[in-house]
């Protein structure tokens, strides 16, 4: 987030992990600290930002040290998207660009899809993922709230019109499921980019482009 808004020059250091996932557009070489308490506790003057699920020892420390910690929480909706993004225009001392903007909803295509993830898990309605399908023009194949696990027997039987693996392709137990091949074939067609893609678990102002590649690929025949 902070280096898509043009932070890079006013951030002492990025994560050690900064490279572990990187992003095309992340540039090569910026500075990182290696995440020891003893690294960090000089820099007094320094603001130290961290996503809401990580470090969390680690910023529990500095703050009971006395230094400034900002812990930034994750949007679970997308209306809450544009908040999440003028907090770290706010870091970066940035103006406003308007948090209230809305994001588009494409024209529905009648299809249902199934967001499928690791250990068989599905993601329902009242979750960021539910959103962007909704806003992309399909329907959430997933008809109850939160994340649920699937039923192998149901989706032959009522399969969705797409699935979408969101996942990382690997030999592990946990991506199983996905490897049946009933669903195998119901993958057949040939997803989008954001398929197995960061920015369903990272929500920021690529998210944008995220519903509108869903929204192409729900629009082909």
């Amino acid at each position: 987030m902070l280096i898509r808004l043009g932070g890079q020059g006013r951030v002492r250091a990025f994560s050690p992990l900064l490279y572990r996932y990187p992003a095309a557009w992340v540039p090569k070489g910026l500075p990182r600290h290696d995440g020891r308490l003893e690294t960090l506790l000089p820099w007094r003057q320094a603001r130290f930002v961290a996503g809401e699920y990580n470090a969390l020892t680690l910023r529990q420390r500095l703050a009971r040290l006395g230094r400034r910690v900002t812990v930034m929480p994750l949007p679970q909706r997308l209306q809450q998207l544009g908040r999440y993004i003028e907090g770290y225009r706010g870091l970066l001392g940035l103006p406003s660009a308007g948090a209230g903007e809305g994001v588009l909803q494409h024209p529905g295509n009648g299809r249902r899809l199934l967001l499928l993830g690791a250990n068989g898990i599905g993601t329902g309605t009242g979750t960021l993922e539910h959103d962007i399908i909704e806003h992309a023009g399909f329907r959430n194949y997933l008809e109850k709230p939160g994340f649920q696990r699937l039923d192998l027997e149901r989706l032959i039987a009522d399969p969705p019109d797409r699935i979408l693996w969101s996942a990382p392709t690997s030999r592990a137990l946990a991506y199983r499921m996905a490897e049946h091949p009933v669903l195998r074939r119901l993958m057949r067609r040939p997803a989008p980019r954001s398929a197995s893609d960061w920015r369903w678990h990272c929500p920021g102002p690529w998210t944008v482009g995220l519903i509108d590649e869903l929204a192409a690929w729900g629009a082909e025949g």
